[in-house]
């Protein structure tokens, strides 16, 4: 199957991939807000859609579908050219297995691979140097911890992340997104560390929309920004499907 739309459904925001030339041309995103899709004809074309959010993305498959183009989902890990180790596969959320998939291609053979994805949720997951996903850590997304701190006190204030996250931080601003970023490469780091420790060399992928304000942190482990590693994922699995 060759796709002309590779479409990857989050927590907050839908991400669409424009396949041209058996690459994604042009990424780009949707609310949740149907009036506000737009589209040229489409009529005829192939769509491939996964997420972690099946109401939203059952109903833009269903938009698409009435303006003509043929859509197929891919909500069963079963399908995934992956092989899990994990306690209960099915409960996996399919955006770290596409990223997974992804990973496997991209890391040198005789390395594991850490992936991790910063979007709503920051996960961290590992592969084996056989390729294997074998689950890994989820913690809160950088805007989300933000979010917390804001909603849950009575004076810390909305902060944004660009700007200094350099120890100490030297007013309340710098201090939360200091906190932040190092809670969440803290995570980062001690996994990187636990793989270390088994004398295995690990290559480390980042993706999301929050994953550039990690690079400087994680610098020692010389990370690599995909910036659509679930949509590459994707359209992977969607080139091996009739």
């Amino acid at each position: 199957m060759t796709p002309a739309y590779v479409v990857d459904v989050g927590n907050t925001r839908i991400k669409v991939g424009i396949v041209s030339n058996g690459g994604l041309a042009v990424v780009t995103t949707f609310d949740f807000d149907s009036e506000t899709w737009h589209s040229g004809d489409i009529a005829g074309t192939k769509w491939i859609m996964a997420g972690v959010n099946p109401k939203p993305r059952d109903e833009l498959a269903r938009w698409a579908e009435t303006r003509g183009a043929v859509v197929t989902i891919l909500d069963d890990t079963r399908k995934l050219p992956l092989r899990l180790d994990v306690d209960i596969p099915e409960r996996v959320g399919i955006d770290r297995l596409l990223g997974a998939v992804a990973a496997n291609r991209l890391r040198r053979s005789h390395a594991a691979s850490i992936t991790v994805d910063a979007g709503t949720a920051t996960t961290i997951n590992l592969l084996t140097t056989d390729g294997v996903f074998c689950g890994g850590f989820i913690l809160p997304g950088l805007r989300l911890m933000a979010n917390a701190l804001y909603t849950g006190t009575a004076q810390l204030p909305e902060i944004d992340f660009d700007g200094t996250t350099k120890f100490p931080g030297r007013n309340t601003e710098d201090a939360i997104r200091g906190g932040i970023i190092a809670a969440t490469c803290g995570a980062i780091r001690r996994v990187l560390m636990d793989v270390k420790r088994d004398d295995v060399e690990a290559d480390l992928f980042v993706t999301g929309g929050a994953s550039l304000h990690l690079l400087d942190d994680l610098a020692e482990f010389a990370p690599q920004r995909v910036p659509n590693l679930v949509l590459e994922g994707l359209l992977q699995i969607a080139e091996t499907l009739p």
